[in-house]
């Protein structure tokens, strides 16, 4: 998880605007060795919400992939590579926020959005494919209306209100901060954090679901997506060990379940 000031000592407006300055920060990394291997795509086109999506595969019923906040749709090569040999077509978004999108917000609402502006593009999809924050718009977009016939959640971000009063609860915000802080995030984003609840918006998605989840994830709880799967009568939990949050996205037996997940027929 990302280091923030302790922001006691500020004037609470003061605090809280800096805090809603900081959320949408988002910092940029080298990519891992695995990430290197994936191939240019096809296809790169600019999406009607400002978000980019690349493609790899001229044919093949199409896959969106997600990737979660600071990650890159790079994160997804073995992923992208294993579709390409089963003869699917991969989307990978370049989410708001990162990357050519940069100049677009990194929030909860407008990432739900790059996944309905690309579903007006390549949809409807065989198979949507979220990771962290990205597992959190895809269930949004499926939940308002993008159609998939499946939905993989890898280490999802279940509640955004949870994540947000963590957060405030790390900068040592008070109970009276920490509640304008999110009233000031639901004016921002024009939604409340509460409308992107996955144990909420999983009773509107009957299509079959993996989630996939490390033991030992630090930044997103195994107990979230315990609870999200227990919920969802569709869904199948994937638990994994050692792999943390980020790194479960290279690992072979991963990849292999979820690529067989979805292009099992």
């Amino acid at each position: 998880m990302r280091s923030f000031p302790d922001l006691s000592s500020l004037d609470i407006n003061a605090a809280t605007d800096g805090l809603l300055t900081q959320m949408f920060v988002v910092r940029n990394s080298e990519p891992r060795p695995w990430e290197q291997t994936l191939s240019d795509p096809a296809q790169s086109t600019e999406l009607s919400d400002g978000s980019w999506a690349h493609a790899w595969g001229e044919e093949g019923r199409p896959v969106l992939l997600a990737h979660g906040y600071e990650g890159r749709y790079s994160q997804f090569a073995p992923v992208i590579t294993r579709l390409g040999a089963a003869g699917f077509k991969s989307i990978a978004l370049e989410m708001p926020g990162h990357g050519r999108a940069g100049s677009l917000r990194a929030d909860p609402l407008l990432s739900s959005q790059a996944v309905q502006a690309a579903s007006a593009k390549f949809g409807p999809f065989h198979a949507m494919i979220g990771h962290s924050q990205g597992g959190n718009a895809v269930m949004h977009a499926a939940a308002n209306g993008v159609a998939s016939d499946r939905l993989v959640l890898i280490a999802p971000l279940v509640s955004v209100e949870v994540r947000l009063r963590l957060v405030c609860a790390l900068v040592k915000l008070s109970h009276e901060g920490t509640e304008l802080f999110l009233q000031k995030m639901s004016k921002l984003a024009g939604v409340h954090p509460s409308d992107f609840e996955g144990n909420v918006l999983q009773a509107s998605l009957p299509q079959p679901a993996l989630i996939v989840h490390d033991t030992g994830d630090r930044e997103i709880p195994f107990a979230e997506a315990k609870e999200l799967a227990a919920a969802w009568p569709s869904a199948r939990l994937l638990a994994t060990d050692d792999l943390g949050h980020k790194r479960l996205l290279a690992d072979a037996k991963t990849v292999e379940a979820v690529c067989e997940f979805v292009t099992h027929t």
